[in-house]
């Protein structure tokens, strides 16, 4: 579909929530708050200039209780650590998310600090390095969504 739109010099809209489906369907994508655009651009735009930086996950092993955070912060002073699920109180005593911005920010600093002192060293089971995703910059607009009913 997209690649025969490309080719007719064509613009299709697409309203949606899903941003996966967002991301793989459209070049450039345009977010509303209260009916109004407050966005536009493409993925790799939107996540530059609304972005959070990067999340670390970390999956704690259980009976190891090494100060994880000392060492995180040592490295990222800039770094936040990022609330769990208070729902589930399993989730948030196995792992922990801290958030780092962009800026300083060196993804191969991050993954020897990780696999050679926290992980190599079975003071962790697992750990993930992502940056943000356009969910995460969706969710960051629906927080300014105002609900018309309340004004």
């Amino acid at each position: 579909i997209t690649n025969s739109m490309r080719m007719k010099k064509a613009t299709v809209i697409l309203t949606t929530h899903s941003m996966s489906e967002a991301e793989s369907l459209c070049n450039k994508i345009g977010m509303l708050v209260n009916g109004k655009f407050v966005s536009i651009g493409s993925v790799p735009q939107l996540k530059s200039k609304f972005g959070q930086g990067y999340r670390i996950l970390i999956k704690k092993k259980e009976n190891v209780y090494v100060d994880i955070h000392s060492q995180i912060m040592n490295t990222f002073p800039q770094a936040k650590k990022v609330a769990g699920d208070e729902n589930n109180t399993y989730q948030q005593e196995q792992y922990v998310t801290y958030q780092i911005p962009n800026e300083g920010f060196q993804v191969s600093k991050a993954f020897e600090v990780m696999y050679n002192n926290l992980k190599k060293a079975e003071h962790i089971e697992d750990f993930s390095i992502a940056n943000s995703t356009l969910e995460d910059i969706f969710l960051i607009f629906s927080k300014m969504q105002v609900n018309l009913q309340e004004q």
